[in-house]
């Protein structure tokens, strides 16, 4: 295996040994820079917007092209001490060849004035720890005429006695580092903090400047081992001041300024043995910096958790990348849309989605084998990826685009014989205008343990990379990271390496799919790998970032956990053709114009230009002629040399009026008769014809309307634009309550929109069908659906003979936050729920449900909420979820969001999507625990995707309220076929004698409250069977009285004008 270059440990080693200097001569010219107080994450100063992330990106790329040997950081890095997020936004940026130190300062790690231990640990940990010791204090040398010491001026002033006592122990470790270094001829102490400043000599406080009884022991020692130079930052400010024999340098800040006069920018500093000079660099003088970053990652199939944890690290380390590039395999199984739902969901909660209407992408694929995209998986691929679709054509599968000074091209691997599109990536790369070339597919030329050597790929696709100046190539498939050294991708399995011009394979499939373990030398082709690791680490999960700054490219491979495992550095291919560029000059005759694509006046050599001709209206193209001949319409222009080209056009006979026809979408449109000239006074009809997956949305121009089939009366000439909307794929889920199935016809995992679904439930035996809920109402067993958005469709099925009770809410309300947390919203007219941003926009509903009426035992429950016309987004829906209330004490008249009761664990979601039906939420278990205990439910919706749209439900006041459908293993009603009572009657119980459980079967003639309660023979009632109101019917209900003791009960009904008593006898 190999291990990670520590760039920082190779300088430090040789601080202490002097003949790790040997190397350099005091006649060496040293030069260092100085950047100081970048304050990441305060975002204004007095009304001026701080941008220390592009201030950073100036001075870095200023302070590389000066060639400086390494950079000081003097402290102040992020506003708020100990903050990840802001320590984050600066590693992000902080990306340089150049090898840096920094300075501890008291935005870093101090808590108010004193400095703490906790906050220094987390300095360290982050990497910003130097020296032998990887402390915050420590020293170096550098090319034999510099010796530094880095100080912790914190530390003297913390209330910490362990943070204190490092003020004492850097001071001996400054002694002997200098007398070790005495040789050195310049000698210097940094720290943030100042050693005296030219406005406060005297400052006790240690805040402008060392406090006196710790600045007077630095100074002995500086005198002592003569060391004139003080480097530091804090005052935001550039000053100088000479005391006695040491020279204090104060740098300004990269951030804001302090006093007047400042500028924002950095330092360079020249030393020799003789020599010390400070350069100021004014950052206005700078040229903007084009530095952008970008990701490649992959095999995200599989371990949802373990992808989320890559896509965090991805949010922490690297938040400004401009897109990701999948290097295939996003999903286990490209056919199944739940695991292209599970994906987005990662994607959208952590990276905030995937962008696939920005341009390009922000989340891009090149496809693998478990997409599965030629064996049913292009749909969900159309739908997921539809931004590379849509933008580049091919389906995505294949496609180039320029970003900045990078070309990339993304193939499919699966495909690699496709004629198609192997002319389409040597296209590509030949012609290629920019100064770094990238390459994405899945399958990697070169086996390192788990997967095969792939010789096509490397002969059709891998040779002409390298022959046309490739870069880097990015692969997957192998479930591990590996990157190789330079190659000559000559077509052989053991290739030599070129390390100047070669090329570089990145396998970087560690994403989330079961990690490979890496063999290097499995074809014999160990001397290419530069960097492994594989699963025995802990750290293995991980994404490559790659940050492109002109002529350099910065290479980090990051595990899940933060931690930087690989970085190198790389400088851009020698290409053929960059540079070389030649002038296309188009002319016309007549009334018309020339389009092309690009739209340039001059390009690269090699590239292919697209020329359309458009004549004017009434007008018609006639030809080309100069460099280009011949009627093509459009036509491509190679570009070897200069070109001039004209294109002619005439106008249309007399007596012949033209129908310009225009499209937008997918689709195409015909006319009747054909055209597109017609006689003057004729009608022609025109037919719309969208794409399977689209349909015409409008006709504008000469004609409107939305009609596929129209007419046309020609008299003059038209102009007509049809417009086609791609349809939407759609997801028909369903989600039986229990004990049944719904079959699907079609059954597919998406539906395009405008599909129709007949939807069939099917029950378990011994159970029948009830009612649709959702976005289907209804009690037909079998419906047709028209499915033109997501949606959720819910069964209930019941037990046959079983019990089915409906309760009405008794308490119905919602509440508001922020400046509402005070008010009760009782009199509005609905149940109202949203999920904001703030608490202002947030409403959650609250229902409560009195079940003390429950016959039987519970099978399953479900509430029923309707949702109304008002609120609801068109087509989008809201995700709402129902959660248990524990407290139930709150009332609709009273409630408020403040006190109102917290809610515990989600009980179940739906989509809302179409007003006036009624959804359907399972609560079974739950409302079994509150039936076994005080009988009363509450619950709460809220938007649980927080997607800040709102929906309104039915209250209870106008008679569609919340009903919470309780299904029981006892009858409630009157069966079909059932002759209805026509008076109250208490019936023997079977069995009896009984052990432990009988049944009571009673009859009620009509609505009303009734009881039924067993006693002991001493008239002490032990159980109440039945307390509540019942509709008519013959009844049953079971006793279990294995709690009681063996002995004659008494079963007592009562119901108005009604009493009667039976005898049960319970036998062991």
């Amino acid at each position: 295996m190999k291990t990670r270059t520590n760039i920082v440990g190779i300088f430090v080693g040789a601080v202490l040994l002097l003949g790790g200097e040997s190397l350099y001569s005091q006649s060496d010219t040293l030069r260092f820079a100085f950047v100081s107080d970048l304050h990441f994450g305060q975002s204004t100063y007095l009304g001026e917007q701080l941008t220390p992330d592009i201030w950073l990106r100036k001075a870095l790329a200023g302070i590389e092209r000066k060639k400086a040997d390494f950079i000081f950081l003097g402290g102040d890095l992020i506003t708020s001490s100990n903050s990840i997020e802001q320590y984050a936004m600066f590693d992000s940026v902080m990306v340089t060849a150049t090898p840096w130190y920094p300075m501890a300062g008291n935005h870093d790690i101090s808590e108010g004035a004193s400095a703490t231990l906790d906050k220094i640990a987390t300095w360290i940990q982050r990497g910003y720890g130097r020296g032998p010791n990887n402390r915050e204090y420590y020293g170096f040398v550098k090319k034999g005429v510099g010796a530094f010491f880095v100080l912790n001026t914190q530390a003297p002033y913390s209330t910490d006695p362990a943070v204190k006592a490092r003020a004492d122990s850097q001071l001996v470790e400054m002694d002997a580092f200098f007398t070790a270094n005495a040789a050195v001829p310049n000698k210097f102490v940094c720290s943030h903090v100042p050693l005296f400043i030219t406005s406060q000599l005297e400052d006790s406080s240690g805040y402008f400047a060392l406090g006196p009884w710790y600045r007077s022991r630095v100074i002995a020692l500086m005198n002592k081992h003569n060391a004139h130079s003080y480097l530091a930052g804090h005052r935001h400010e550039h000053d100088q001041k000479t005391d006695g024999a040491i020279t204090v340098y104060t740098n300004t800040a990269l951030s804001f300024q302090l006093g007047t006069g400042n500028q924002r920018g950095y330092y360079i500093y020249t030393v020799t043995a003789g020599s010390l000079k400070r350069d100021f660099y004014p950052l206005s003088l700078e040229p903007d910096a084009v530095r952008w970053k970008w990701i490649a990652y992959g095999d995200t199939r599989t371990n949802d958790a373990a992808h989320r944890s890559v896509l965090q690290s991805m949010k922490n380390n690297t938040p400004d990348y401009k897109f990701i590039i999948n290097v295939g395999d996003d999903v286990e199984d490209g056919t199944n849309v739940l695991l292209w739902n599970t994906w987005q969901t990662a994607c959208d909660q952590i990276l905030g989605g995937t962008g696939q209407s920005s341009v390009p992408p922000k989340y891009m694929t090149a496809a693998g084998n478990h997409e599965k995209l030629e064996f049913g998986g292009l749909a969900n691929w159309r739908t997921f990826m539809s931004g590379q679709v849509t933008q580049f054509g091919n389906d995505g599968k294949y496609f180039t685009f320029d970003y900045e000074d990078a070309r990339f091209v993304v193939l499919y691997s699966e495909t690699e014989n496709d004629a198609a599109q192997q002319q389409y990536y040597l296209d590509a790369i030949k012609n290629n205008p920019k100064k770094w070339l990238f390459a994405v597919w899945h399958k990697p030329i070169f086996d390192f343990g788990p997967k095969v050597y792939e010789a096509g790929i490397h002969q059709n696709w891998g040779a002409p990379f390298y022959q046309n100046g490739g870069d880097i190539i990015f692969m997957g498939h192998a479930h591990q990271y590996v990157r190789t050294v330079k190659l000559n991708l000559n077509g052989e399995m053991n290739p030599p390496l070129d390390p100047i011009n070669g090329t570089t394979q990145v396998i970087t499939g560690n994403g989330g799919a079961p990690l490979y373990p890496v063999d290097e030398n499995s074809d014999g082709n160990g001397y290419m790998v530069a960097y492994s690791f594989d699963q025995n680490n802990s750290w293995f999960y991980g994404y490559t970032e790659l940050t492109v700054d002109g002529d350099t490219l910065y290479l980090r491979h990051f595990s899940a956990n933060g931690v930087v495992m690989d970085e190198e550095v790389y400088y851009p291919n020698h290409k053929h053709n960059v540079g070389v560029h030649f002038h296309l000059s188009t002319q016309t005759v007549g009334s018309g114009e020339v389009l092309k694509s690009p739209s340039d006046s001059t390009y690269p050599i090699g590239s292919r230009v697209v020329l359309t001709a458009v004549p004017a209206l009434g007008w018609k193209f006639d030809g080309w002629s100069g460099d280009l001949t011949g009627l093509s319409n459009p036509d491509t222009v190679m570009m070897d040399t200069v070109k001039n080209i004209t294109a002619t056009f005439s106008e249309i006979p007399a007596g012949l009026y033209e129908i310009r026809i225009h499209t937008v979408g997918t689709g195409t449109v015909v006319t009747d008769p054909a055209g597109p000239y017609f006689a003057s006074g004729s009608t022609v009809t025109l037919l719309a014809k969208p794409d399977w997956d689209s349909k015409l949305d409008s006709w504008s121009g000469d004609l409107t309307g939305s009609d596929t089939s129209v007419t046309i009366s020609m008299d003059g000439h038209k102009s007509v634009t049809a417009t086609f909307r791609k349809l939407k794929t759609c997801l028909l889920n369903v989600r039986p309550l229990s004990h049944g199935s719904v079959t699907l016809d079609p059954s597919r995992g998406t539906y395009v929109e405008g599909s129709e679904v007949q939807i069939t439930a099917v029950p378990e035996t011994g159970w029948e069908f009830h009612e649709w809920l959702g976005d289907v109402n209804g009690t037909a067993s079998s419906m047709a659906v028209t499915v033109n958005s997501d949606l959720d469709v819910r069964p209930v099925f019941r037990l046959i003979g079983g019990g089915l009770q409906d309760f009405e809410a008794t308490h119905d309300t919602y509440i508001q936050g922020s400046f509402s947390a005070s008010r009760n919203f009782n009199a509005d007219s609905c149940l109202r729920v949203r999920e904001g941003t703030s608490d202002l926009n947030r409403y959650r509903a609250y229902v409560q449900f009195d079940v003390q009426g429950i016959v039987g035992n519970v099978l399953g429950a479900v509430v029923k909420m309707r949702a109304r016309d008002s609120g609801l987004p068109d087509g989008s829906g809201i995700g709402a979820g129902v959660y248990e209330v524990s407290v139930d004490s709150w009332t609709e008249s009273t409630l408020k969001w403040t006190g109102a009761p917290a809610a515990a664990s989600r009980l179940d979601t739906m989509n809302i999507v179409n007003a006036g039906l009624i959804y359907g939420w399972d609560v079974g278990s739950y409302v079994t625990a509150e039936a076994a205990g005080d009988k009363v439910v509450s619950v709460m919706f809220k938007d649980f995707k927080s997607m800040d749209k709102r929906v309104d439900f039915e209250r209870r006041e106008d008679g569609k309220g919340p009903v919470l459908t309780v299904l029981t293993d006892m009858s409630t009603g009157v069966e079909q076929g059932e002759i209805l009572p026509t008076r109250y009657a208490l019936k023997n119980n079977y069995p009896n004698p009984f052990n432990p459980e009988t049944t009571i079967s009673f009859e009620v003639p009509k609505e009303g409250w009734v009881s039924l309660k067993v006693y002991d023979v001493l008239g002490k009632e032990v159980a109440t069977l039945v307390n509540v109101h019942m509709h008519p019917g013959v009844h049953r209900v079971r006793w279990n009285a294995g709690a009681m003791p063996t002995g004659v009960y008494i079963c007592r009904m009562t119901a108005p004008n009604f009493e009667d008593s039976l005898k049960i006898i319970f036998m062991k």
